[in-house]
């Protein structure tokens, strides 16, 4: 068994980017889910790991590392063959409001300009995941606080975080998110032109070596494709270089593995449509018997 351990759940942005981190050293490590949908976040065997209740943690022998920046940088200055930094292209990819867009772009689908359904498909589970942190999560905080005292203050300071959560996502913040998210994107799209044509097409951000900083920008698009995003960004010749640049990041095959499963989603998306799945079968099988008694 491997000594490094990510604590992680499947649908993570953060998550994923220490995933593809791993993947592209070639690192073994064990994986182990905390699911923040069902609120395992705020666990106490995972505060006492990560006082945030955030995913992702890594565990490397008896280090603990939360954040996926400093997981990152971590990985780098103890497996330093595979890796190197570049802070500035690091730094415009941390703008991205990967939070407000994934949650706010199901509930607003056409004002985002998401051009896809499959977002809408989601908005019953994370409405689901919304309430309970709303109305659920505090309390399990103000119980655990009063169990656990070592660990009263950051339930304190998780429960905050959940009291000041507005009744749904609000459609105001989503816009000056996008809005923001056009202008790193305009940006990018200046620095691959210059890179270009400085460097020709077959360099990364930082140099002829695939970095961190690379990293970085794969998950943001992935994110960005996943919430039906990817047309308004990039697509139809818009910003021809992040078509590129995201084609040539999607053939790694550090890429592929750290994607996050679909049977989880799946499985969290058709948790909400079973009611709905199952009066449609009890139909089906009331109109073949009816059918099948009139014959």
């Amino acid at each position: 068994m491997s000594d490094i351990v990510l604590y992680h759940f499947e649908p993570s942005f953060f998550s994923q980017r220490v995933r593809m981190a791993l993947a592209e050293k070639g690192l073994p490590y064990t994986k182990k889910t905390v699911s923040i949908a069902k609120g395992h976040g705020i666990s106490p065997w995972y505060m006492k790991l990560n006082k945030k209740g955030q995913v992702p943690t890594l565990g490397h022998g008896d280090k603990i590392i939360v954040e996926s920046e400093k997981i990152v940088e971590y990985l780098d200055e103890t497996f330093p063959d595979k890796g190197e930094r570049c802070e500035y292209f690091k730094r415009l990819a941390d703008q991205f409001d990967n939070w407000t867009v994934h949650i706010c772009v199901p509930f607003y689908p056409s004002v985002a300009g998401a051009s896809s359904r499959k977002v809408t498909f989601r908005k019953p589970m994370l409405q689901r995941i919304w309430k309970s942190r709303r109305e659920v999560l505090p309390g399990k905080c103000e119980q655990y606080a009063a169990q656990y005292p070592e660990l009263k203050d950051a339930y304190y300071k998780k429960k905050a975080e959940f009291d000041i959560m507005p009744e749904q996502p609000e459609v105001e913040k989503m816009k000056e998110v996008l809005t923001t998210t056009e202008d790193i994107m305009t940006k990018m799209e200046q620095e691959l032109g210059q890179i270009e044509e400085k460097h020709g097409k077959d360099f990364w951000l930082c140099g002829e070596r695939f970095t961190v900083a690379d990293i970085y920008w794969a998950v943001v698009f992935y994110r960005l494709e996943d919430d039906a995003l990817a047309e308004r960004f990039w697509g139809k010749g818009k910003r021809p270089r992040i078509a590129a640049y995201f084609q040539r990041l999607k053939a790694r095959d550090s890429y592929y593995q750290s994607l996050p499963s679909r049977l989880v989603i799946i499985a969290g998306v058709l948790k909400d449509k079973l009611p709905v799945l199952l009066g449609i079968i009890v139909l089906f099988i009331g109109v073949v018997v009816a059918l099948s008694l009139a014959m």
